[in-house]
């Protein structure tokens, strides 16, 4: 697929304006099985435990000023503690480097710590841009997963 350059003399008001913009008219379309996402937006993508771990420490920070939690907050923070993979920092940190050496995208390295699947043929149906990756890569992947996780 080819990209067309045009002068910024031959644009319009309109276009000037439209590619300054934060939100533009025409709509971004995000795919995450391809692996495509909002250019203009930073990403950080987390795991399950990473997020318990970062709710958790906004939760020690307001309870100690005795503020009451919202509704949205208190079950999140539940349903991270229930699904979480990894219950100490060196193990997210380790899974998390491991998978970062594979040279996947963030989104990857999220989904496979929070999904730990248990075969090639499901980590490719839950994250289909696995695809691309080599299938012995994946089984290694896999195989890292699953000895972390029964380690715990």
């Amino acid at each position: 697929m080819s990209k067309t350059v045009m002068d910024k003399s031959e644009s319009s008001d309109e276009e000037d304006s439209e590619s300054l913009s934060l939100f533009p008219s025409r709509p971004i379309i995000e795919d995450a099985d391809e692996l495509k996402f909002h250019p203009g937006v930073y990403l950080q993508f987390l795991n399950t435990s990473e997020v318990y771990e970062l709710l958790e420490q906004i939760y020690s920070a307001v309870a100690e000023e005795d503020e009451e939690f919202n509704q949205s907050f208190v079950k999140n923070f539940a349903y991270s503690k229930l699904l979480r993979k990894y219950k100490d920092k060196k193990s997210m940190t380790d899974i998390r480097k491991f998978l970062e050496e594979k040279d996947l995208h963030p989104y990857q390295v999220a989904s496979l710590s929070t999904l730990c699947p248990q075969s090639v043929d499901e980590a490719i149906s839950l994250i289909p841009s696995l695809e691309e990756k080599d299938i012995s890569v994946v089984k290694e992947i896999i195989e890292e997963l699953d000895l972390k996780h029964t380690l715990l």
